[in-house]
C-alpha cells in the first residue's frame, strides 16, 4: 500500500525525494497526461502517485499541448510513453460548454452543440485508439458542471444535458472496450471546481479533487495486484447467530431478521467466486452444524465454490494455516475477515502479511464500507479463463497431492498423470493472462520483476525476443495456462529474462520440460536464466540448483543437454500451439 498522497506538500515531497535518492542511472519512466486545461496541479499530484508505485524508476510526467486534446494525444502517441492518463472536460468537446471558454463564444442552440459535442467524441475515440494499443491508457469523463448557459435549472435534468450524456455514455461503452484502455471514475464528495484558480491559471480544480483525480489514475496506470482468496469467518460474518448454540435452521441472513448485511457480504462473496477468487471459512464449531448451515437452500452461496472449509476448536490461525496449505498460496495474497477483534488480531500475529478485514455485524454502514474495500482488494478488469478453472484445480491438486503420498515412485507418479503441454510461442504472450500471471506470482518467480505493458510488448515484438504461454491438462483436469517464460535469443543461448508458473502447476516437472522442449525447438544449446532471489521465490531457486550452474556474473545457466538426461524428461507430451 502506498503512503496517502493528500495535499501538495505531499506530493512534492515524493517527487522531490525521488529525485535526490536515486541513482543516476535509474531506469526511465515516462507517463504522458493529456488535457485540455493548464495541467498544474494535477500533473504534480500523478507524478507522485506513479512514483510512489515504482520507487525503482525516475518518473517523468509529460503533457500534451494547451488547450488541444485531440494533438495532445497524437504527441504522446508519437513520443511513445510507457503509460498515459487522459482527462476529458466539457470544454474539450465543445468551448461553449466550459465556464472559462465560454466568455468568448456566442450561445449556440441545442443541436448545435450536441453535433459538435458528437464530432470531438469521434475524433478522440480515432486517436484514443492507437495510443492505447502501445501505453495503458486511463481515460477519465468530464466531472465538472456545464456552463451556466447550458447548465440544468437546480434539482432537473434539461433536454440538452440529457442528450450530451447520452453521447457521452455512448462514448464511453465504446472506448472503454478498446484494449489498454481503463476507464476511470475518481471517488471524491468534496468540491470539484476552483473558479478563482480557473480565472488565474486554467487550472479548473480543487486541490482535493486534483488528489484524487491522481490517485484513481495512478491506481489504474500501475495497479498493484488483486489478491487471490479470501477466508472468513462464519458465526456472526457469514450469517447472524452461533451455529453451534441456536442450530443451523436458526442462523439467519435475511431483511425480516434485521440480517440483511450477511445476504450482502454472501452476495459479495458469491460475486468474487464466480470471477476465479478462492474462498474458504475458518470456524470455531462442530462440523455438523456448519456443514448443515452451509447446505441450506436459501444460502447466497454455492457452497460448492467454498473450500475448504475448516470447522473446529483450534485457533483461527490454525484454521488458515490449513487453509493456505490447500491453496498453496502465500498469506499476503489473501484477505482474513472476522467480526471478533481478538481472531482478527491472533491471526494477524500468526500471518503478518496477511490482509486484515473486520466485519462490523452491528453497523450496516460499517458493513457498506467493508464491502468496498474487499472489491478494492480483488478489483480486475477482466476474468480469464484460467481463473475459472482455479478452484477446480485446487481441488484436483489436493486428489493429486493425496495420491502421490500413496506412490511408491514419484517419477512413475508423474510419467502415469498423462500430462499434456502446449506451448505457445507465436502469439500466446498477448493475451492479458500473460502479463497478469507475470506480475501476480511469487513462489515460481525467477526474479520478481514486474513488468508494465509496454515493457512487456518491447520483449514480445522485438526481432529477438521469444516469449510463450504454456498451458497443461493432465488426468485430474486442466489448468489453463500456467506459466510465462520471455527472453532474448542471443547466438546459441535463450537469455531468460522472465519466467514465472502458477503454484497449481507445482510438483509435476513442467519446468523442466519446457525449457528442454524450447531450447531443442529453437535449436539452442543452453538457457541464461536472469535470477535473483527473493523473500518468496525458493521453489524456483531449488530447481534451478539442480539443473544449472552460476556463472561468474551471477547468471544460472542451464545446458539443454543437461535437461535431456533429468530422469523426469518424457512425463510430458508437448505441442506447440503454432505447429
Amino acid at each position: 500500500m502506498t503512503a496517502p498522497i493528500e495535499s501538495l506538500r505531499d506530493a512534492l515531497a515524493v517527487v522531490n525525494g525521488a529525485r535526490r535518492s536515486l541513482p543516476e542511472d535509474a531506469e526511465a519512466y515516462s507517463a504522458g497526461l493529456a488535457c485540455g486545461f493548464t495541467p498544474l496541479h494535477l500533473q504534480t499530484f500523478l507524478q507522485a502517485q506513479l512514483q510512489s508505485r515504482r520507487p525503482a524508476a525516475r518518473v517523468a510526467v509529460d503533457t500534451g499541448l494547451y488547450g488541444a486534446l485531440p494533438e495532445g494525444l497524437e504527441q504522446l502517441a508519437a513520443t511513445g510513453v510507457r503509460s498515459c492518463a487522459v482527462v476529458i472536460e466539457w470544454s474539450d468537446l465543445d468551448p461553449r460548454l466550459g465556464k472559462r471558454e465560454s466568455v468568448a463564444a456566442p450561445i449556440a442552440t441545442d443541436d448545435d452543440v450536441v453535433s459538435t459535442v458528437t464530432g470531438r467524441l469521434a475524433r478522440l475515440r480515432d486517436r484514443i485508439e492507437p495510443l492505447a494499443a502501445n501505453s495503458p491508457t486511463a481515460l477519465v469523463l468530464p466531472g465538472l458542471d456545464l456552463a451556466p448557459a447550458y447548465a440544468s435549472p437546480p434539482g432537473l435534468v434539461s433536454p440538452l444535458e440529457t442528450r450530451l450524456r447520452s453521447a457521452l455514455a455512448d462514448f464511453a461503452a465504446d472506448v472503454s472496450s478498446l484494449d489498454g484502455v481503463r476507464l476511470v471514475a475518481p471517488a471524491f464528495d468534496g468540491p470539484v471546481y476552483d473558479l478563482q484558480s480557473d480565472i488565474r491559471s486554467g487550472f479548473p480544480y480543487t486541490a482535493g479533487y486534483a488528489s484524487a483525480l491522481a490517485a484513481a489514475l495512478g491506481a489504474a496506470l500501475a495497479p498493484v495486484p488483486p489478491k487471490k482468496g479470501l477466508i472468513t469467518d462464519l458465526d456472526d460474518t457469514l450469517w447472524r447467530g452461533l451455529v453451534g448454540e441456536v442450530g443451523a435452521d436458526a442462523v439467519t441472513w435475511d431483511l425480516d431478521s434485521g440480517a440483511l448485511v450477511h445476504s450482502l457480504y454472501q452476495q459479495q462473496l458469491q460475486s468474487l467466486a464466480d470471477r476465479g477468487i478462492l474462498l474458504g471459512a475458518t470456524s470455531k464449531n462442530d462440523p455438523e452444524p456448519v456443514e448443515q448451515a452451509l447446505d441450506r437452500p436459501d444460502l447466497l452461496l454455492d457452497r460448492t465454490q467454498m473450500f475448504p472449509v475448516i470447522a473446529s476448536w483450534t485457533a483461527k490461525s490454525e484454521g488458515v494455516a490449513r487453509i493456505l496449505e490447500a491453496w498453496n498460496i502465500a498469506a499476503s495474497d489473501v484477505v482474513f475477515v472476522d467480526d471478533n477483534p481478538m481472531e482478527l488480531a491472533e491471526v494477524q500475529a500468526a500471518f503478518p502479511g496477511i490482509e486484515i478485514v473486520p466485519f462490523p455485524t452491528h453497523d450496516p454502514d460499517g458493513v457498506d464500507a467493508m464491502l468496498a474495500t474487499l472489491r478494492g482488494f480483488f478489483g480486475r478488469r477482466r476474468v480469464s479463463a484460467e481463473d475459472r478453472l482455479r478452484l477446480a484445480s485446487i481441488r484436483s491438486g489436493a486428489e493429486l497431492r493425496a495420491e502421490a503420498a500413496q506412490a511408491g515412485d514419484d517419477t512413475d507418479f508423474l510419467r502415469d498423470l498423462s500430462g499434456h503441454v502446449v506451448v505457445d510461442d507465436e502469439g500466446g504472450w498477448r493475451a492479458p493472462r500473460a502479463l497478469e500471471l507475470v506480475n501476480k506470482t511469487n513462489q515460481f518467480n525467477i526474479n520478481g520483476r514486474r513488468l508494465d505493458e509496454s515493457e512487456w510488448r518491447s520483449i514480445g515484438e522485438s526481432s529477438d525476443g521469444l516469449a510463450c504461454t504454456v498451458s497443461y491438462a493432465d488426468r485430474f483436469g486442466a489448468l489453463g495456462v500456467i506459466a510465462v517464460l520471455a527472453g532474448r535469443v542471443d547466438g546459441r543461448a535463450l537469455n531468460v529474462e522472465t519466467w514465472v508458473m502458477s503454484c497449481r502447476a507445482f510438483s509435476r516437472a513442467i519446468e523442466h520440460h519446457v525449457l528442454a522442449a524450447l531450447l531443442d525447438r529453437h535449436g539452442l544449446d543452453e538457457a541464461r536464466v536472469r535470477f535473483a532471489a527473493t523473500d518468496r521465490n525458493e521453489v524456483v531457486a531449488r530447481f534451478l540448483d539442480t539443473v544449472g550452474r552460476t556463472d561468474t556474473e551471477g547468471i544460472v545457466v542451464v545446458e539443454r543437454r543437461t535437461l535431456e538426461r533429468s530422469d523426469r524428461i518424457g512425463i510430458h507430451a508437448t505441442d506447440f500451439a503454432s505447429s
